[in-house]
């Protein structure tokens, strides 16, 4: 998948994510029932899978960033936070993701949650201003328009 998103090749780096999230949810077993025996590697091997699922949802985040799906790129951020609530590139990519679906405070909640995670990120401040920006922007349109409606 990684390959694929260096070149660009959004369709091949989206199948890869995606086949990997397949094979960490494989179950042996025979016609369609699960062996009751598969421990996964146990309780270190599941956390392990579980930080890659987070992982791989967070890199298809990112396509869907590239290819405008920001709807479904906050969807896969909100995923990879289910498995792992303190990931910062999940938390920043989701805030990314709201704030061009225009989601203001969702995205602004998340910049403030990654703030407090971690307080040295440029890029979240950056993020935080313009969030910001666009939201007096928007309040003063609405002002405006309600204005024109009732005057």
């Amino acid at each position: 998948g990684n390959r694929g998103f260096k070149t660009g090749d959004w369709a091949y780096a989206t199948l890869a994510y995606e086949e990997g999230l397949r094979y960490l949810q494989y179950e042996p077993g025979k016609e369609g029932v699960p062996d009751a025996s598969f421990d996964h590697g146990g309780e270190d091997r599941l956390e392990q899978d579980m930080r890659l699922a987070a992982t791989l949802m967070c890199n298809l985040a990112a396509v869907m960033l590239k290819m405008g799906e920001d709807r479904r790129a906050a969807q896969y951020c909100s995923q990879a936070l289910a498995f792992d609530c303190d990931n910062t590139k999940a938390l920043f990519r989701r805030a990314q993701a709201l704030f061009a679906c225009g989601d203001y405070e969702e995205a602004l909640l998340d910049v403030q949650r990654l703030e407090k995670a971690d307080p040295g990120n440029r890029e979240a401040a950056s993020l935080r201003r313009n969030i910001e920006v666009d939201m007096r922007k928007s309040s003063k349109k609405e002002k405006a328009m309600f204005s024109k409606m009732l005057g």
